[in-house]
């Protein structure tokens, strides 16, 4: 037997154990030693360490707060660039709408471990643009927020508009209104020079068979028309029949008149076929596709119209009322 080979495998053995107990111990110490700064804070309990740097003007959401809240995280800061991150799926939206950026934050209710909120501040630009978002994902039968005529809530949330700012505050359970509204009320309180933007286009419907909870802002590729954007679209009930109305300021009348009959060929290219009516609207213009009835004319600045209507009739009925409507402002 060679004992003095055996006594070198021996020897070599103990060797790389030892290296492999020394890398274990570097493992160890370090993790031991993390810097909690480059995580999110999630948990109530214990001190939260915030970002060492927060973009100027930042705003910590933390004046907001009513008694009895206290911060759960850091805050969290979002660009165009990395949107994405924390919506994904719905980032899109906000930035064909011009998003600026994106401020988030949780809060917890003190002694109260699983009852916190989210706040969701999205700089928008302009008025506008913050409309756009919030009726683009408004639901349909919820309750108005007493907070102007752009919010909402639902049994765990608070929507709404506030010059530039859409804002969301979510609760992780039912039963915190009263959380919710007061932080959304102290942001409005705090931004009050932000009042709305007026948004004339609202005026322009008619309001017989208007469903007034259902008027959004289409910021871009409207029914599919690459050309067509910043159109307000409203829903109505004629007789209990659906039908969509329409409309878009423009530049000037010659890109309205311009824009409405680029719109018609849009549809003609896709099989629609042109229909012969007699309504009493200049330049007026109808195109049967799919069984279903588009009519688009353009007054003054505005392109105005009734999308994808199942009946001829209440197309017509409801595309002269929105003639009629432009006719009676502009006087």
């Amino acid at each position: 037997m060679n004992h003095r080979g055996s006594r070198t495998q021996t020897l070599v053995g103990f060797a790389v154990l030892g290296l492999l107990c020394a890398v274990a111990a570097g493992v160890f110490y370090k993790q031991s030693r993390y810097d909690v700064s480059v995580f999110t804070v999630s948990h109530p309990a214990g001190e939260v360490r915030f970002p060492a740097a927060i973009p100027a003007g930042a705003d910590n959401l933390e004046s907001y707060l009513p008694d009895g809240m206290k911060p759960m995280s850091a805050l969290e800061v979002f660009g165009r660039d990395n949107l994405s991150d924390k919506i994904d799926g719905k980032a899109e939206l906000y930035l064909s709408s011009g998003f600026v950026s994106l401020h988030c934050r949780r809060f917890v209710k003190t002694g109260s471990p699983d009852s916190w909120v989210e706040m969701f501040v999205y700089d928008m630009g302009e008025g506008r643009n913050a409309f756009s978002v919030y009726s683009a994902q408004k639901r349909a039968g919820v309750e108005e927020a007493g907070m102007g005529s752009h919010a909402y809530r639902t049994s765990n949330a608070l929507f709404f508009v506030h010059g530039r700012h859409y804002v969301e505050v979510v609760a992780s359970k039912e039963g915190m209104s009263d959380e919710l509204l007061a932080m959304g009320r102290k942001f409005v309180a705090a931004q009050g020079a932000e009042k709305n933007e007026e948004l004339r286009e609202l005026e322009l419907f008619p309001r017989q068979g208007l469903d007034e909870g259902s008027v959004t802002l289409r910021s871009s590729d409207v029914f599919g028309f690459d050309r067509l954007d910043q159109t307000f679209i409203a829903r109505y009930v004629l007789d209990g029949f659906p039908v969509t109305a329409f409309i878009s300021r423009r530049s000037s009348a010659g890109e309205a008149e311009e824009l409405a009959a680029a719109f018609e060929r849009f549809l003609l290219e896709f099989g629609g076929v042109s229909v012969e009516g007699d309504l009493p609207v200049p330049g007026i213009r109808m195109v049967e596709i799919l069984d279903t009835y588009t009519v688009v004319f353009s007054h003054g600045r505005v392109m105005a119209g009734v999308h994808e209507c199942d009946d001829r009739r209440k197309a017509e009925e409801l595309a002269l009322s929105l003639y009629g409507r432009l006719e009676e402002v502009s006087r």
